[in-house]
């Protein structure tokens, strides 16, 4: 049972370090050990700290339901002692035969999991103490850790079912003096009178590992009776030799002493290793040919010890030639952790210093405290250890790869022991330089992923076309027009968020290694900045944007795929029925040429003719869902998308369809069980997303559902409490079909860590988001195990018509955007506005922008001021400090640029007329006294007042003006 102890140590050992503490995994492990194990053994079995998980055994033995491990002997020894431990010994009821149980704890680092135990049979340890014995009159016996007899010939001192026999108790302490010196750990040999009345004496041995005692009980007569004899005659003996030998040898000692004491200080210098000693005594007699002798060996020991000298010089030249070309560095170390003096050349080439004398932690770590703290009590507890297994494992814990110098460093680690004294061991350290080999490595991971990147962009080419055109705009022109729409910086820092985590999804698809790490960097740094980001302005938020260089980044991967399929893969436009680019020019003309009513009528048929079938907006999500459930380890069919086939306007759709990417990614991640658990839950192991589409209540319904676990309503509820989304009473008011709509919330995820595909509960926020933007309304249902139905419904968007709205539906967001744009973005408090009013002729102030529009709307928009608050533009628009005076060179400039951000954010109010419409260069002038009348339109104007100037804005339009659909 010794043995086995060791095989549960290596079992508890080999569960900690590979961290596999499932109940299935621990179940199959115990059981693949049982069955490879001694007859011996009974069972083994593993309590959890854990109340709520049940005991696992090897036999798959179940306990009672009021079966407790934690409560139980075994358990509580182990953790307690916190090590290996021995359980009192045992009569098994049904066997008949004495068990024994061996505990040791299991932990996860510093948190206990459980005890792991093993029940053992004593049969061969019985047998091997009751054999013990002498004659009829002897016999052995056997005392566990407490006592109590597990051997004993008396059959009233042998252990029943229900109780042990004490030694300290039986017939009335007849044995207390054994376990008294016990106790005091000492084993002489005593004499007592034993059960049958004859006295006996005792030779007791203690067994260390368990704490048992063996014992041999032997008659005194037996014992006593021939020691006394022998010591009689001996005594005897020993005083005739005596006087005896002193009569007849001491002349003859006399006579010998002194050439004996020669040699003898002979023999004691060579000893000392003087080698050239030798012995004077030359005399004929014993002594002298003894002398002879020594000195003979003497001259042939020197001269061999000269010779091995010679050969051992020679040999360490050869090894140390061979160890500084082997191209690896070797050194060693004992337990003061100092560097020995012989080490390898390529230590000092890596090291770049002469190591022999150094403290070897601080060799590898001189600049890292903690590592160095780390490893200098691994090294000492390794060299310290003499348990075998215990070493191996401390071993592993030492680093095996390091960065020293700049390079790769491999090590590997070698524990020596002495020969002679096997307590006393040092370390050899073997040192790799791998500098190569892992920029090998690098270089075949990037050829990897740029070739995954390839396949990705190849086989999806017109989903990465959009992707990339959607980010420039979205990161050339969107945030930037967030910044400038007035709304609350809270909603703002919310909305670009949504957009970076929608985009980072798309591009992770493509395998854009640069391009999707930095906007994962940038959403991380969102996340922890939010409070930061509330306070900059415009500006310091555009330069944070910047900081991450996402195009840049998008460039690099753009370059790599150029370099692979060539620049004008990219640069091909896809073609519809008619070439994409072409229609883009048509469009162009029309806007530019033809009057309003024209395009009124001309523009919404040219958009129809890029109108394409709906599913086509969904056609890569079936390869990136397999994709997907395959880098997680989830079974799942292809996914099929029904229906779809009406025909949309995709830019109208695009960026909802987009973020239907985060619904996939949550079934997958969130709802799909792995394999083995559908397969324990009575499911087909390959999991089940369906998607179809069709046209419903004059919009477009899209149902996308999965079979995997559902949603747990009372952790999603949990989560949004602790979150602070809302308190206990809201939580408790709610219907369940409310309730699975906290699942949009921001910031809530049932996920405890935040990872490159989910976790940051800004997935579906984004859909919803996109989906309000559409006036489009989801419905969720879900049932726990058997999977979550989403069912987004669409408003149709097919309109062909236009409708017409009156100039006060063009000019009073035009004056409104330029309040918000002069109070948040110059910083200039309005003093006053006059009311819009409507002329033929409008007067000019000092510098004036003009703005043609053409399109559906023919109007021009006009932007002047005076020169002084053309001065104080200059100075808040400008990066660069501007001297005094020299305003006047950037004037219009500047009030051209505030002309286009006041109109082309006007426009973006208007939903779909920034298609239907273009805006020209502006035009400025400088001058005095000059003033604009147009006979055939009318003039609608409105003055503000700042304490830095004046400001007057008008719009000339006809009197039929027409806005998009």
């Amino acid at each position: 049972f010794m043995q086995q102890a060791g095989v549960l140590h290596a079992m508890s050992q080999d569960i900690e370090i590979n961290r596999g503490f499932s109940d299935e995994y621990l179940s199959l492990y115990l059981l693949e050990k049982f069955q490879r194990c001694d007859s011996c053994v009974i069972d083994y079995y593993i309590g959890f700290a854990d109340s709520n998980r049940k005991m696992v055994c090897a036999t798959g033995w179940v306990p009672p339901e009021d079966y407790e491990a934690s409560k139980r002997e075994w358990y509580k020894e182990a953790v307690i002692n916190n090590k290996l431990v021995y359980i009192t010994p045992y009569l098994d009821a049904d066997t008949k035969e004495m068990v024994i149980t061996l505990a040791e704890p299991i932990r996860d680092g510093d948190k206990l999991l459980g005890v792991l135990a093993a029940d053992i049979l004593l049969t061969d340890v019985m047998k091997l103490a009751q054999d013990v014995h002498i004659d009829k009159k002897h016999y052995s016996f056997l005392l566990d850790d407490r006592y109590n007899f597990i051997v004993h010939p008396h059959p009233d001192f042998q252990p029943l079912a229900s109780e042990s026999r004490n030694a300290s108790q039986v017939m009335q302490g007849l044995y207390r003096p054994l376990t008294e010196r016990i106790q005091e750990g000492r084993y002489p040999i005593i004499e007592l009178k034993d059960y049958d009345n004859s006295k006996r004496c005792f030779a007791l041995s203690e067994i260390k590992e368990t704490g048992w005692t063996f014992g041999i009980a032997i008659p005194h007569s037996e014992y006593f009776g021939p020691l006394k004899k022998l010591w009689y005659g001996f005594a005897l003996a020993l005083a005739i030799s005596l006087f005896i030998g002193f009569i007849i040898i001491l002349p003859v000692v006399r006579s010998l002493l002194r050439p004996i004491e020669d040699l003898h200080q002979a023999v004691g210098r060579f000893a000392d290793k003087d080698f050239s000693a030798r012995s004077p005594v030359t005399s004929t007699d014993e002594v002298g040919e003894l002398s002879n002798n020594f000195n003979r060996m003497a001259d042939i020991i020197q001269e061999y010890n000269v010779g091995l000298e010679r050969r051992v010089e020679e040999r360490t030249v050869a090894i140390r030639n061979l160890l500084d070309n082997a191209g690896q560095g070797f050194l060693s170390f004992g337990s003061n952790l100092q560097v020995n003096q012989e080490y390898s050349s390529e230590c000092k080439r890596i090291f770049a210093y002469d190591v022999a004398g150094q403290y070897f932690p601080m060799v590898i770590f001189p600049g890292d405290e903690a590592e160095r703290q780390f490893m200098e009590n691994a090294l000492q507890t390794t060299l310290e250890e003499k348990d075998e297994y215990r070493r191996g494992v401390y071993l592993s814990l030492l680093p095996e790869e390091l960065m020293i110098n700049g390079r790769h460093i491999r090590l590997e680690y070698k524990v020596i022991s002495d020969q002679h004294q096997q307590e006393n061991r040092s370390m050899m350290l073997i040192i790799t330089d791998i500098t190569e080999k892992r920029c090998l490595e690098k270089q075949m991971e990037e050829e990897r992923e740029l070739l995954e990147m390839v396949v990705k962009v190849v086989a999806n080419r017109d989903d990465f076309l959009e992707y990339r055109n959607d980010f420039r705009r979205f990161y050339v022109h969107g945030i930037e027009e967030l910044l400038d729409s007035g709304l609350p910086r809270d909603e703002i820092i919310a909305e670009i968020y949504r957009q970076i985590h929608t985009f980072k999804g798309g591009f992770a698809q493509m395998r854009m290694s640069h391009l999707f790490n930095q906007l994962h960097d940038c959403e991380s740094e969102i996340a922890a900045s939010r409070d930061e980001l509330r306070e900059m302005s415009a500006v310091e938020i555009k330069d944070f944007f910047d900081s991450f260089k996402l195009l840049e980044a998008m460039a690099k991967d753009i370059s790599l795929l150029e370099e692979v399929l060539g620049e004008d893969f990219l640069e091909r436009d896809n073609k519809l029925l008619i070439d994409e680019q072409r229609l883009l020019e048509i469009k162009q003309k029309i806007i530019t040429c033809l009057a309003p009513w024209e395009c009124k009528m001309l523009l919404p048929y040219i958009k129809r003719l890029r109108f394409r079938p709906f599913k086509e907006l969904l056609r890569s999500y079936p390869e990136n869902v397999a994709s997907l459930a395959e880098s997680l380890g989830k079974s799942l069919l292809p996914l099929r998308i029904t229906g779809g086939d009406m025909l949309v306007d995709s830019d109208y759709y695009h960026d909802f369809c987009k973020s239907l990417s985060h619904v996939f990614r949550n079934a997958i991640d969130h709802g799909l069980e792995s394999p083995e658990d559908r397969l324990e839950l009575g499911k087909n192991e390959y999991g089940i997303i369906s998607c179809d589409i069709k046209e419903e209540d004059g919009g477009i319904a899209i149902v996308i559902s999965d079979d995997g676990r559902g949603i747990d309503i009372e952790l999603l509820k949990q989560q949004a409490l602790d979150r602070g989304l809302c308190d206990e009473e809201y939580l408790e008011g709610l219907s369940f079909e409310e309730a699975l709509q906290l699942i949009f919330a921001d910031s809530l995820s049932s996920k405890e860590k935040v990872s490159s595909i989910s976790g940051r509960g800004m997935g579906l926020p984004a859909v919803k988001a996109e989906l309000e933007k559409l006036g489009g309304i989801v419905e969720i249902s879900s049932e726990k195990e058997w999977g979550t139905r989403f069912c987004f419904w669409l408003p149709a968007h097919d309109k062909i018509d236009v409708e017409d709205f009156n100039i006060e539906g063009i000019i009073n967001p035009l004056l409104e955007t330029a309040r918000e744009f002069f109070s948040r973005e110059i910083g200039i408090t309005l003093l006053h506005s006059s009311e819009v009013k409507r002329k033929k002729r409008q007067e000019l102030l000092r510098i004036t922008a003009f703005i043609t529009i053409k399109g559906v709307i023919r109007s021009d928009f006009i932007l002047s001021a005076d020169e002084e608050l053309g001065r104080y533009l200059v100075q808040a628009m400008t990066m660069d400090e501007i001297e005094s005076g020299a305003e006047e060179d950037f004037v219009e400039d500047v009030l051209a640029e505030c002309a286009n951000i006041i109109l082309g954010n006007s426009i973006k109010l208007f939903p779909g007329i920034s298609e239907l419409v273009m805006m020209e260069v502006p035009v400025t002038l400088y001058s005095d006294q000059t003033a604009i009348k147009h006979l055939q339109a009318d003039i609608w104007t409105c003055d503000f007042l700042f304490e830095e100037g004046r400001l007057r804005l008008g719009l000339i339009s006809q009197k039929d003006i027409y806005s998009c659909y």
